[in-house]
């Protein structure tokens, strides 16, 4: 697999920054390319990686931001080594020749495993991966799909996973509205900032529905990493418990654990101090290896 190195460099909080850009093997379309931020503590003793994958509408800013709190600084300062990808045409990762096509089957066949063996390749330690909204989408469709090694799996998180039909009302306000998108091929983010992006259509309307078609044959395999489910809570709902209930029925008698978090918003809610210190708090004690019942333990 081709790569290269965009810049490198040490920040002002003495930890190292390193953008790759990887080129996947992927014959529907060969000018796919990933941007991929690598965060790590300079001249130390290289620490467990960690894969960050964002969700709609967002890019590496969902993980990482130097001016408020964020997951990506708080796990380098528990040295761990943190990798960012950025799907196509998000962030730093510039959009592909059939970009309004992209499907979500398409991160699963090609993507996720490229990065899987990039990241590999350089830190032979079992990753642990972490995927919101979407991200977490397509991480669980690849271990239902065997796209991604096992193997390579220390452990799972998957926040705030969402079927179809709540990403576009999410993302559209009304039937109009969806209209025009699917017309155009794109969906608009309705929020402004610096991880709010475009979305093509196709993916947004073939998210899985809330019944993963395989999701039985998870559930006599062996080799499953433990999991971790965050649901989000908006307005004391939350439009992803019945892939939840059945993601965590799938898993069988492998170690996984589920917490239920308020947020004010679907996307926001690593923004949000409120959302962000339970999920912060529940993340720091899964990767521990202990468990928790009350989310007031996690504040």
């Amino acid at each position: 697999m081709k790569y290269e190195l965009v810049y490198a460099e040490l920040t002002p909080e003495g930890f190292a920054e390193d953008v790759f850009r990887i080129h996947p093997v992927n014959p529907k379309d060969q000018s796919v390319e990933i941007g991929v931020t690598h965060l790590h503590q300079a001249g130390q003793h290289r620490g467990q990686p960690v894969i960050l994958i964002h969700a709609e509408f967002c890019n590496r800013f969902q993980w990482y931001r130097r001016d408020i709190p964020c997951l990506a600084m708080e796990l380098i300062s528990q040295n761990f080594e943190v990798w960012i990808p950025e799907m196509r045409g998000h962030g730093l990762s510039p959009a592909n020749r059939a970009y309004r096509r992209n499907s979500l089957r398409d991160y699963v066949d090609y993507d996720l495993p490229a990065i899987q063996r990039f990241v590999s390749e350089r830190h032979p330690t079992p990753a642990i991966w972490i995927g919101y909204g979407t991200g977490a989408m397509a991480i669980a469709m690849a271990l239902e799909l065997n796209t991604l090694q096992r193997q390579q799996m220390a452990s799972i998180a998957l926040i705030g996973m969402k079927d179809a039909r709540s990403v576009l009302r999410c993302a559209t306000q009304g039937f109009w509205d969806r209209l025009a998108a699917r017309r155009r091929g794109m969906v608009r983010s309705l929020t402004s900032g610096l991880d709010r992006e475009t979305e093509p259509y196709v993916l947004l309307d073939t998210l899985p529905r809330p019944e993963f078609k395989r999701l039985a044959t998870l559930a006599h395999a062996s080799t499953l990493p433990p999991l971790l489910l965050v649901e989000l809570l908006v307005d004391g709902m939350t439009p992803e418990s019945h892939i939840g209930r059945k993601l965590l029925w799938a898993w069988g008698e492998a170690s996984k654990k589920k917490v239920s978090v308020p947020a004010r918003s679907l996307l926001g809610a690593l923004a949000q101090p409120a959302s962000y210190k339970p999920i912060r708090g529940a993340l720091n004690l899964w990767l521990k290896g202990r468990f928790v019942d009350n989310i007031a333990e996690l504040t």
